[in-house]
């Protein structure tokens, strides 16, 4: 229950969460895209199953809507998940997780859970993403007072406010619906785009935990 008003009330950068009416050891996340990364404007939904030793041990960590970082509906496999009990920190909270995987997903490492896949890929993916997960029924039930038309806040205000701007996904090229490869023209730009989104995220949990003691 702190949890659950902790994320109401301050939800981390790109990210809410909330439980499972019917279970409270299961959440419903939602990430948004980045701008400037290979998801940007995309509505990432997943599930964070906890055990009921939670806080003392990390949680099952899914992604149900495609992405073209993760598997569908798979295990992740990361440090702060099921799958790595022994590094595990008690102290995180449901808001540091959102804020990790953010960060994980930014990255191209591929471990369990993880795909291969073109930055065009992921941008026609971002894409869809949003109508995706209105399509699916427990996204609808978990978060219908967000998506209903006249919701205020909406759950694209709750995910954008973080933003320099409102978040638009990418409309695909209609010339090229089968993707291709695309390689960025700056690749140090690339690069600092991933690590100044990481920094940044790093710096938001920094901020949160000080300002809860």
């Amino acid at each position: 229950m702190k949890e659950n008003i902790a994320m109401e009330d301050q939800p981390p950068p790109f990210g809410f969460a909330r439980p499972d009416e019917r279970d409270i050891l299961k959440w419903h996340y939602v990430l948004r895209g980045p701008p400037d990364s290979d998801y940007t404007g995309g509505e990432y939904h997943g599930t964070l199953s906890f055990p009921a030793q939670y806080p003392f041990k990390p949680p099952e960590i899914k992604m149900i809507t495609p992405s073209g970082r993760f598997q569908v509906n798979t295990s992740i496999c990361t440090t702060f998940s099921s799958f790595h009990p022994a590094s595990w920190n008690p102290a995180w909270s449901v808001a540091s997780i959102l804020t990790g995987l953010l960060s994980f997903f930014l990255d191209d490492e591929i471990g369990t859970g993880g795909i291969h896949s073109t930055r065009s890929e992921r941008l026609l993916m971002a894409s869809k993403s949003r109508s995706v997960n209105r399509q699916n029924k427990q996204f609808a039930e978990v978060f219908s007072d967000l998506i209903e038309p006249h919701a205020s806040p909406s759950l694209d205000e709750i995910l954008d406010k973080a933003a320099p701007h409102p978040l638009v996904p990418p409309s695909p090229s209609p010339a090229h619906p089968t993707l291709t490869h695309h390689s960025p023209s700056n690749p140090q730009r690339s690069l600092w785009d991933k690590w100044r989104w990481a920094l940044l995220l790093l710096l938001a949990v920094v901020i949160s935990r000080i300002s809860h003691h």
